[in-house]
């Protein structure tokens, strides 16, 4: 994304860029980074003017697409599909061998082959008519022989990977349970977001905040939605930080989406004071 600034260097405005617009240029010996953009200016735009997100780069200096970088593994769940698609059309039977005794020239062959194919391939249902001489010898195997189904279940575990995502919010609950549900949101947040939050928080702070805004100025992404639908994890969540006085009773209540109420902006933090004084050596609370 481009950004617009004014005469003082403040930020007036972003401009999304696609990746095929924009070209990077970096020189090695002199350490020198910077873009162009045909859409923007024709001379050079210096990275403090440019938002640049790489979550997943070989050199540290141009962005790799996910899809690319995971073409490999989405290949195979392909192929994989269109074999299971194939598999099932015929009857989950795969193809066999016709035998003939003696000697047949390749136009022979070809012409058997091509009969029988337009003939006898209906879907694993029909009635094979075989001269005296020819024999067939289908080769059969189940769909769990061929191991369709657990290689459909492994491609969603490797594509799930890619993304840092658990196969369970991909539908796939085969190992899963009611019980681990929570893991399951805890493991989303901590290994799916908070590397895309870490980035943009990052990108944005250093490019959008100038260095006399720092102590104002900060941008913090917002996670805690993730949280309304667990009610013990949120629950505990803000008991904490009111026990802890970060928040007030009536912030808190504005997060909840509650209206606030009177004499609730105060911090409220939770102590035990205990005196001990000694009379006549003895001890007494």
């Amino acid at each position: 994304a481009y950004i617009y600034r004014d005469k003082s260097g403040n930020v007036t405005g972003l401009r999304y860029l696609a990746p095929e617009d924009v070209t990077i240029e970096y020189d090695k010996r002199k350490n020198e980074l910077w873009y162009r953009c045909s859409l923007i200016t024709n001379g050079r735009i210096e990275p403090v003017n440019m938002i640049h997100l790489k979550k997943w780069t070989r050199d540290g200096i141009t962005g790799q697409s996910l899809i690319s970088y995971a073409s490999r593994t989405l290949g195979i769940a392909s192929s994989t599909e269109n074999a299971a698609k194939e598999f099932f059309n015929n009857g989950c039977q795969l193809n066999g061998i016709l035998t003939v005794q003696g000697q047949l020239s390749d136009q022979q062959r070809e012409q058997i082959r091509s009969s029988w194919n337009s003939t006898y391939t209906s879907g694993g249902r029909g009635v094979a008519i075989l001269p005296g001489n020819m024999e067939y010898r289908p080769i059969s195997l189940s769909s769990e022989d061929a191991q369709l189904l657990q290689s459909r279940a492994f491609n969603v575990s490797e594509i799930a990977r890619f993304f840092g995502l658990m196969p369970e919010l991909l539908g796939e609950t085969g190992n899963s349970s009611y019980g681990s549900l929570e893991a399951v949101q805890n493991h989303y947040l901590l290994h799916t977001l908070l590397p895309w939050i870490i980035l943009l928080e990052s990108e944005f702070s250093e490019k959008l905040i100038r260095p006399s805004e720092g102590d104002s100025l900060k941008i913090n992404l917002d996670e805690s939605i993730l949280f309304r639908t667990d009610k013990n994890s949120q629950a505990n969540y803000y008991s904490k930080l009111l026990q802890s006085g970060i928040l007030t009773p009536n912030e808190c209540r504005k997060e909840l989406g509650y209206p606030e109420k009177e004499g609730l902006d105060d911090n409220i933090i939770a102590f035990t004071d205990v005196n001990q004084n000694k009379v006549n050596g003895k001890g007494e609370e």
